[in-house]
């Protein structure tokens, strides 16, 4: 539907009607001033010819047509009316527009009624002038009352007409002026009027494009005035609520994006309303271009899609666990939930995805641990029980065979005693670090490292291994003594065990002012990049048949990355099968903070 502005609905009927007002007063002035121009030519015809019959009179009786002639022909000069008197035969004997003899007028109806004793008005074209006149005729009567002849006057009624056209041209000039004045006030009255209506409008368009800075001005009538005023406070509320809303949108946003927990609002549809942070990383999407795009479509995992499609169609609570299969599996713990809208119509589901995958990972090594820690106890328990039921059998008199066996059993015995001892160590370490119990002082590192290698000497002079340390008189990094020296010889064991022999280990102690790095490298076997990840866990054994042939419990690792974390540090390896490994401690040159919900230096 087309919309006009204010000003033309105002200014167009005004002037429409104006002009009609305009046009109706001019018909009715101009019929009113032609009856009234027809009323006074009557009067001034029937005066006219009243005055011309008393100066024919005598003439007319004495019948001097000549001096009635001469007579018409000045009265026509001199009044500008024509002037015509005929005998009661009908015969002109005096007429003033012409000197010419004319026909006879016996049948000219305005002379019929004079020549029976009535004046008469008549308005009719002329046959002798071809114009439309208007006619008077009266008697002359003579001495015995008798008509002896026909006083007639005449005048234009198109000269008339073109007199009152000329002052209706005139009087119309002015109603023309009139009107256009009238319409110059009515479109600066309607722009007046339209003027704050327009500032309304342009009010509401920044209030419909959220502009709440600036307020509509209150002019105009009172009725603008106070939608104006409504406006203004329209927008003061409008501009809290968006604010307040805003305010709410951006902290539930915050909310979401710090949730751990993967948030997806799905509604009945299956279109994405919402996604947060983390169940786009878990999910692997673009969270903004998700937002109304179905499940199908920003989702890839068919395992997730079937969850959603089951969430919506039970339009309940469903829980679930899914695997999210990637270049690293993810494990899932799906919940969905209704989401309800203002009024608690159900609208949709909201998705929470939980991340289990390191739970999973840490069960998974729990169970491998209790299945190490049950194997490594299990072989020398069993040795131990067989030897002993062989003694008893009666090998125990047989002493040749009662020595051999029993020290079996204390090799296996002595294998028990150091698995439990570094788990007690292992535990130990974890209980003082957790406690804050674990002091730490700055002091040299070089006395450590020479007394990790004394303690590992007599294993290398074994296997004629030469022992290489690198390391600055001067450097210094805040320590645990013995555990460091533990852990040092741990590595150096382990490098030891490892390297062919007549081969070389390499200690390094290397600092840049920040950290103190120590470094151990061997030229054995090295290690398949796959076992890395999992190298300093719990009775992780690369060759498990070599280790135990070495005689390693497969703690020692994990007390050395356990130490290195007391510290405050770290602990790392570089390895490439055939070229031998490289395994390192960083350590910080200043103490460590304490972290205050775990006691936890340096963590």
């Amino acid at each position: 539907m087309a919309h006009h502005r204010l000003v033309w609905q105002i200014l167009i009927p005004f002037l429409t009607i104006s002009f009609l007002a305009a046009l109706a007063t001019g018909w009715l002035a101009y019929s009113f001033s032609e009856d009234t121009a027809v009323k006074q030519a009557e009067a001034q015809l029937g005066g006219s010819a009243a005055i011309a019959e008393m100066l024919l009179h005598d003439n007319i009786r004495q019948a001097k047509y000549s001096a009635i002639s001469q007579d018409c022909l000045e009265f026509g000069r001199r009044t500008g009316l024509r002037l015509t008197v005929i005998l009661p035969n009908g015969q002109v004997i005096g007429e003033s527009s012409t000197t010419e003899k004319l026909e006879n007028h016996g049948n000219r109806p305005e002379f019929q009624s004079a020549v029976h004793g009535v004046p008469d008005y008549q308005i009719r074209r002329s046959a002798t002038l071809g114009d439309k006149l208007i006619y008077y005729a009266m008697p002359s009567f003579g001495v015995s009352d008798n008509v002896v002849a026909v006083v007639r006057t005449a005048t234009s009624l198109t000269r008339l007409h073109s007199d009152i056209l000329s002052s209706y041209i005139s009087v119309a000039i002015g109603v023309l002026i009139l009107w256009l004045i009238t319409a110059f006030s009515i479109v600066l009255v309607a722009h007046r009027i339209s003027r704050p209506i327009v500032k309304l409008r342009n009010g509401a368009e920044r209030f419909g494009s959220g502009d709440f800075s600036q307020r509509v001005e209150v002019s105009g009538s009172a009725e603008l005035a106070q939608v104006a005023m409504e406006m203004n406070h329209m927008a003061e509320l409008l501009d809290e609520r968006i604010k307040t809303v805003l305010g709410q949108r951006n902290e539930l946003e915050v909310v979401l994006a710090s949730l751990i927990e993967g948030i997806v609002a799905v509604d009945f549809d299956g279109h994405i309303l919402r996604v947060n942070a983390s169940a786009a990383r878990l999910l692997m999407m673009d969270a903004d271009r998700a937002q109304g795009k179905s499940v199908e479509e920003a989702i890839r995992d068919a395992d997730v899609q079937r969850f959603i499609a089951h969430a919506i169609n039970m339009q309940d609570v469903a829980e679930g666990e899914i695997v999210l299969r990637g270049p690293s599996d993810k494990y899932v713990e799906a919940r969905s939930s209704l989401l309800r809208d203002a009024s608690g119509k159900s609208t949709g589901i909201v998705l929470a995805l939980h991340d289990i995958t390191e739970l999973r990972k840490l069960e998974n090594i729990r169970k491998e641990f209790v299945a190490n820690v049950s194997h490594e106890l299990r072989t020398p328990i069993t040795s131990i029980k067989g030897f002993v039921e062989t003694l008893r059998d009666g090998a125990v008199s047989d002493p040749e065979s009662a020595g051999r066996f029993l020290s079996i059993i204390a090799k296996h015995t002595d294998r028990l005693n150091a698995i439990i001892e570094d788990l007690l160590r292992l535990s130990k370490i974890e209980r003082d670090s957790e406690l804050a119990e674990i002091s730490l002082e700055e002091e040299p590192v070089r006395p450590i490292v020479d007394a990790a290698v004394s303690l590992c000497a007599g294993k290398a002079a074994e296997k004629s291994i030469t022992v290489v340390v690198e390391c600055l008189a001067g450097t210094k990094a805040q320590v645990n003594s013995p555990l460091l020296e533990q852990a040092v010889m741990n590595l150096l064991d382990n490098a030891i065990k490892y390297s062919e022999a007549g081969g070389k280990v390499e200690l390094s102690v290397a600092c840049d002012g920040i950290h103190t790095v120590i470094a151990v490298k061997d030229y054995g076997c090295g290690i398949e990049s796959e076992h890395l990840p999992r190298i300093f866990e719990r009775f992780y054994r690369v060759d498990k048949a070599r280790s135990r042939r070495l005689g390693g419990t497969g703690l020692g690792l994990a007390i050395s990355k356990h130490i290195a974390l007391a510290h405050g540090g770290s602990i790392g390896v570089a390895s490439e099968p055939g070229k031998g490994s490289t395994f390192s401690i960083s350590l910080s040159t200043a103490r460590p903070k304490q972290d205050p919900k775990r006691g936890n230096p340096g963590r």
